[in-house]
């Protein structure tokens, strides 16, 4: 019995590291600020460059996808860069 009760108190501080944990994996850094300049094979905001690569996900604020060339200097973004410094998410404010 003492077993089971100790258990039941540390289930929920598990699920918490759990979360906390799979959080951190997904986003290892998040960045904003505005396209500097973009091409095909990358972006500059904030006065650091980051390669567009075929794992890296362009997205507007609505999750649909877009193209770089939409990347025009003073578009607001927020960046996810992963656990390696890659751009793994990059999020652009649009206007179309």
């Amino acid at each position: 019995m003492p077993l089971r009760m100790t258990v039941r108190k540390m289930l929920p501080v598990l699920s918490l590291a759990l979360l906390l944990a799979t959080t951190a994996a997904r986003a290892a850094e998040q960045r904003s600020g505005a396209v500097e300049s973009a091409d095909a094979t990358q972006v500059k905001v904030a006065g650091k460059t980051y390669a567009i690569e075929r794992e890296t996900q362009l997205v507007d604020c609505d999750g649909q996808r877009i193209a770089p060339n939409e990347l025009k200097p003073g578009t607001p973004v927020d960046l996810d860069i992963d656990d390696d410094g890659r751009l793994a998410t990059l999020r652009a404010t649009l206007v179309r």
